[in-house]
């Protein structure tokens, strides 16, 4: 092999130009592993770089494409010839390069492997994403579970995704595809909605952990030993914050009923403008919710949070206020029909805590009131049945036939126990 040198001028000349190659290749190879470090002595790991972490933007599977080429590439050019020789020639001359040059192929070898890999298992869920993304979030619970037994496939069956801190990145990022993908406008609608698919995105998450001994055919398992806590973070404070939304779009909701809520009886006129100040007093609190300008849904901003929470300790004034005004109008209620209008027209203010707490004890009212109903019309009911028994007759409408009244009036009874006894049954308590 050392034949085509020519003289010892040449084989001190040769030897230092392969050493000062060998040197030079330490700067730029080395810069295309720079975004990997060591894991193990067996392969290495992606370092976290966040301009490399867009998966969802097709981003990762072009930097690994692109990866893998210059890695073949270069490891193409230390595969030529002329570079076997060179490395013969720095192992017999025992240069102090040769273990440098020897660690740069290893390198070469490991990264290539891991970029081919890797570009093997990313395809086949970059179809599921790309999936995800173009469909409505309305409608992608049905492609949840398909992409999760892929990202199993890929735990199962890659050699370099079989990995801790990876798995952990990917499913942070199909955590934010999620997140972003959920497009909360200012529909309660869209929030319940949002809340119920990540819901299930989180309870499909836990099923496949459970079942990843599956994936492993033939072989040990190898289960999921992180806690969820690490990729679920900010999916679970995304989802805390929607729930607030959602509990700040039902205390508007509930609140706007008042706009047209109108007591009658005795006290009507005096209870309902009470409600109307109540109502006035709650839209100048809304109203400084409009003139922000932070990311409601951003879990990382606890501006609103802050306002929330001082929004709260308003409602809860207007709550009681309020709770004392709708005890007032049951009171001032003579009969059971007018206390299932005023329950009907309140509708669901009744259910906030405060005013639930505060009204609660008025059922019971209700109950008594129900049973003297309903002694009232077996009363009606004995004392007209005596008369027909004792008679052969009994009191009708003097316009209607005997019969025709007869039914009249046993049709009336009836309604007169059914329809308090259905809207008792109707009342959501326990």
């Amino acid at each position: 092999m050392l034949s085509w040198f020519q003289g010892p001028v040449a084989d001190m000349l040769s030897w230092f130009q392969y050493q000062t190659c060998c040197l030079c290749s330490r700067g730029p190879v080395p810069d295309v592993l720079s975004l990997f470090q060591r894991s193990s002595s067996r392969h290495v790991v992606l370092v976290p770089v966040p301009d490399m972490l867009s998966l969802f933007q097709r981003s990762k599977v072009q930097f690994w494409n692109a990866r893998l080429g210059n890695l073949e590439y270069i490891y193409d050019q230390l595969r030529d010839e002329k570079v076997r020789k060179m490395a013969v020639i720095l192992e017999k001359t025992d240069s102090a390069y040769f273990p440098c040059f020897k660690t740069l192929f290893r390198n070469i070898v490991a990264a290539l492997a891991e970029a081919k890999d890797i570009v093997l298992y990313l395809k086949p869920l970059m179809k599921h994403l790309a999936l995800l993304e173009d469909t409505d979030f309305s409608e992608v619970t049905p492609f949840l579970r398909p992409l999760l037994y892929t990202v199993c496939l890929i735990w199962s069956h890659s050699c370099y995704y079989c990995n801790s801190s990876k798995i952990i990145v990917l499913l942070r990022q199909i955590c934010n595809l999620l997140i972003n993908q959920s497009d909360v406008d200012e529909a309660k609608q869209r929030v319940q909605l949002s809340l119920s698919t990540l819901k299930i995105f989180r309870e499909l998450f836990d099923e496949y952990k459970e079942r990843l001994p599956e994936f492993f055919i033939g072989r040990e398992p190898m289960p999921w030993t992180f806690h969820p806590n690490i990729v679920f973070e900010r999916f679970q404070s995304f989802l805390d914050r929607l729930n607030t939304v959602q509990s700040f779009f039902n205390t508007v909701i509930e609140f706007m009923k008042l706009e047209k809520v109108e007591i009658g009886g005795l006290k009507g006129r005096i209870l309902s403008s009470r409600i109307v100040a109540v109502f006035a007093e709650f839209n100048e609190h809304l109203s400084v919710f409009a003139c922000k300008t932070y990311d409601v849904l951003n879990p990382e901003d606890e501006a609103f949070v802050q306002d929330y929470v001082e929004f709260q300790a308003r409602i809860r004034d207007l709550d009681r206020r309020l709770a004392s005004v709708l005890c007032q109008a049951f009171d001032d209620c003579c009969n059971l029909e007018s206390v299932f209008k005023l329950i009907e027209i309140v509708g669901s203010v009744l259910d906030r805590p405060l005013i639930k707490d505060e009204f609660t004890g008025k059922y019971k009212y209700i109950v008594e009131m129900l049973e003297v109903e309903l002694a009232s019309t077996q009363n009606l009911y004995t004392k007209q049945i005596t008369t027909l028994e004792k008679y052969g007759w009994m009191p009708v409408d003097k316009n209607l036939p005997t019969v025709a009244g007869a039914l009249r009036w046993a049709y009336q009874l009836r309604q007169r126990i059914t329809i308090p006894v259905t809207s008792f049954r109707a009342l959501q308590h326990p």
